[in-house]
This record gives structure tokens, sequence and C-alpha cells, in this order.
């Protein structure tokens, strides 16, 4: 059993006389003008959500002028109005650590203004030569897989110069690590373990941006990327939705989604949860048999898997100065861990040394080494739990300064079962069944396990054979495990 405990604490205070950004934030200013494009004092000026709830407002100042800050990156809506004009609305773009400029010009009343916006302005960063990927729900909707995806297979699939490894693992441009993860904001100290990574769903994601170049200093040592992920919010008016998905190898992918806000739209709340399962889980069927390796199985040997996830976030507007959000997630996962057809037998030449496979692999070269016999009916098997929360507190002083804190909480627990050889005499074998202390000498308990670890400096477990011996105390059992060199 392998865990992995913290409680971290996250403090973020900006008082600085200059715009600040860190994480999601960036800020949206401007001037609203009447039509000889002079400055209107008093104006109201509303920043709107994409499903046209009221995030923030303010009133413009003597010389017209209006700020926004801290807003997180994305697409909203500007709203501005003042007596005696017609209103003016326009999309604007937040980039994290830009400003956004827009000016509102306002028409006086009587006379008719069009406005046409064709396309969605993408501000340049002013502060960095910063190479990002943006991407939002309904580009993730229309990828193949849908927000059914894995969030390292989204990773890799969306964002050029990264592939995924052969456990789950994302590497940025050839970088094993030095990852930084961000959600809603809050900055993530040590790089999430792969099966921290499969635990958070894109089903749950608004939009999110990846950094990949000429990051800014304000993220510490990160050299490989930023993953900044916006999770969804609940729409004004309630709703959700649900489907049921079944594919080949019995896949069965049920999910459902819910989310609303209060009267006033100052509390939003989302919830989602998913259940799925298969028979061909970790790998591709093996292949047919010993006489024909290069053609796969047309059925998966011990491959099961199955898993469920649950999401939670409120959002409560209190003021203008102050909102508190809270966001959970949960997911288990459960998996077998697939074996040889039984057609294989531990005495075939593929298990032996000197053998060369039909593609030009030599067990004998200093590439290759023969491969571990594992009979058809070997039960080994892991299972996986993680859980995650943070809940944040921000106060806005003034345009300028803001104070976050976010205190969060993430577990992780790794079980491996892997089958063991436990033989002794008839008698020794009922002591220990009473629970009676037994010499070791006299029990014969020897195991192969197999690892997956949830760090990094762990990583050199999954890259080695080792061998088990066992010892079945009364009220534990002890394992010591040894690397084959």
């Amino acid at each position: 059993m392998v865990r992995l405990l913290g409680v971290l604490f996250f403090l973020s205070l900006f008082l600085v006389p200059e715009l600040t950004f860190a994480g999601l934030e960036g800020a949206i200013s401007g001037s609203v003008l009447d039509p000889e494009g002079l400055g209107l004092p008093e104006a109201q000026v509303q920043l709107l959500g994409s499903a046209g709830e009221v995030l923030k407002e303010t009133t413009s100042s003597a010389t017209g002028e209006y700020q926004f800050f801290p807003v997180a990156f994305g697409d909203y809506e500007l709203k501005a109005q003042a007596a005696r004009y017609l209103p003016f609305q326009t999309s604007v773009h937040v980039a994290s650590g830009a400003t956004s400029r827009v000016d509102a010009p306002l028409a006086a009343k009587g006379k008719e203004m069009v406005v046409e916006v064709k396309a969605k302005r993408r501000l340049i960063h002013n502060s960095a030569s910063v190479t990002s990927t943006e991407l939002g729900r309904k580009e993730i909707q229309r990828l193949p897989q849908g927000d059914q995806i894995s969030l390292p297979k989204l990773l890799t699939t969306t964002t050029p110069g990264t592939v995924q490894g052969p456990f789950g693992q994302v590497f940025f441009r050839g970088s094993h690590a030095n990852i930084q993860y961000q959600i809603d904001g809050v900055q993530l100290p040590d790089s999430p373990s792969n099966t921290f990574g499969q635990a958070f769903s894109p089903r749950n994601i608004d939009h999110m941006e990846v950094i990949t170049g000429g990051i800014p200093a304000e993220y510490g040592e990160r050299l490989s990327a930023v993953v900044n992920i916006a999770t969804k919010s609940g729409p004004e008016e309630a709703g959700g939705d649900a489907t049921v998905g079944y594919g080949s190898y019995n896949t069965l992918t049920p999910q459902a989604s819910f989310g609303g806000s209060n009267v006033s739209g100052s509390l939003h709340y989302f919830v989602s949860g998913g259940y799925n399962r298969t028979d061909r889980g970790l790998d591709t069927p093996e292949p047919v048999s010993f006489s024909d390796q290069k053609h796969g199985g047309s059925d998966a040997v011990h491959d099961s898997s199955n898993g469920d996830n649950e999401f939670l976030k409120v959002d409560w507007l209190a003021n203008n100065e102050n909102k508190f959000s809270i966001i959970a997630f949960n997911a288990r996962t459960y998996y077998q861990v697939p074996n040889l057809p039984q057609s294989f037998s531990a005495t075939n030449p593929l298990f032996q040394p000197g053998n060369t496979d039909p593609f030009g692999n030599n067990s004998d070269s200093t590439q290759a080494d023969p491969l571990n016999f594992v009979p058809y009916n070997t039960d080994d098997w892991q299972r996986e739990k993680n859980f995650y929360t943070q809940i944040v507190w921000k106060h806005t002083f003034s345009a300028s300064s803001f104070l976050q804190f976010a205190p969060y909480y993430k577990y992780s627990s790794i079980f491996v079962h892997n089958d063991a050889v436990r033989s002794a005499a008839p008698d020794v074998m009922a002591r220990l069944i009473r629970g009676e202390a037994v010499d070791p000498g006299r029990v014969y308990f020897r195991c192969v396990p197999r690892f997956e670890v949830g760090s990094a400096a762990l990583s050199w477990m999954t890259e080695r054979l080792f061998l088990g011996t066992g010892l079945r105390r009364p009220e534990q059992v002890e394992m010591r495990f040894f690397e084959v060199l």
C-alpha cells in the first residue's frame, strides 16, 4: 500500500501600486465615452459571464475610466449604460497575466448605433512573450472522445510539443516533470501524479490554458508548462443533462450533471458524476498466440476496469469585494493487470534468453531482456483513490490589489494486489488460519509485485523487477521487496 497524504495551504497577497498578476488573473480596463468621445462619469459598467450572469460591476470615474481586477482568463461580455444614453455591450477576451483594453462608446437615445463583431480580438501579451494554447468546453466537446477524454490525453491531443508516456505521464517538450497545475487560480506547489491527473475529469472544465513558452517568473521555476484550469459554474437558470454511452468490450459510461443559482444570482452551484467500466482497461489484447505474435488477439485477457468520479463547485459573491468558492472532486478506479493468453507457456522461446521476436528484438542485446512469463489465470489488480478539495476567499482592496486565501487538501492512495505463493505443512497452515504466531522459516511465502506510484521520485519502481517475501503475523502481513539487479 502506498499512500500520499497532504494538507497544504497557499496564501497569495497582492498589495502593490501597479497591477500584479498570478495564476488565472488578468484585468479589463477602459473608458466610457459620450458621443463626442469625452469621458462619461457615473456610468454603470458590468462584467457578464458566459451565461449572462453579473460577475462584477462598477461605476466610471470622473474622467470616465473603469477597471475590473482580478479577472480570471476567458471570454466575457462587457456592458455599459448611463441615463440619457443607449446601452453598450461587446465581447472581450482576457488572457492570464494581461490587461484587455475596451472602451465603451455610448450613443444618445433617439439615435441608432450598430456594433458588428465579426471575430473575437485576441490581445498580444505586452509583459512577456508567452506561448500558450487555450481550449474551451465547446472545443473539448468536438474532440473524438468529447469530455470523456482523460486530462493527460486532452493535454497531449491539443497542445503542440507534448507526448504521453506509457503510464499516462505528460511530457512537454521532452521534459519529464516540472509542470505547474492550477485549479481556479490556486497553484498546486507540486505537480500532481499521473493518478491525480486521471482523477480530474475534463467534463468539469469550462476553459483552460496551457503555457509552454516564455513562462512568467510568478510561476516559479517551471520550465515545462503551466496548466491553468477554470472549472464550470452553475448557470442562471437551473438545469442539467444525463447521458449513457455503450460500446465495444462492454464499455459503459453513464454520467450526469446539474447546476443553477439563487434568485439574486450571487450563489452558483454545479455538480456532476460519472461511472465507467470496460473489459479492455489497461492494454490492447495480447498476441493471438506464440505462433502469431504480429497480430493482436480478439479478446483481452484479465483486462477489465471500472471507476467513478464526482465533482462539486459552489461560488458565492458576497459583494463586490468578497468572493468565496468551494471545489471538491473524488475519483476511484479499479483495474486488472492483463495476462498473456492461455496458449502461451513458460517454455516458449519468447521467455528464454537469446530469443529474437518477430519484430527483431533480441533478448541478449542491451536493449531487451527475456519477457517475464505470467500465467493466464494470474489475478493481479490495482485500486486507486483520489480526493481533492479547496476553499478560496478572494478579497479585493482596490483596482490594483487583492488578497487570496486558499487552503486545500488532497489525498491519493494506491493499493497493489499481486498473486503470491504461500505453502506450508498442513499443521502450520492450520495455525496460520487460527491467527497464531508461526516460525517464518516453516512457511514459503514469495511474490512478484508490480507497482504504480504517485510520485516522480518513485517512478523508478515502475521500471524494475522486484521479488517479495512475506511474513504472516497474527495482526498483520509484512512484505519485503527486493530489486532484481
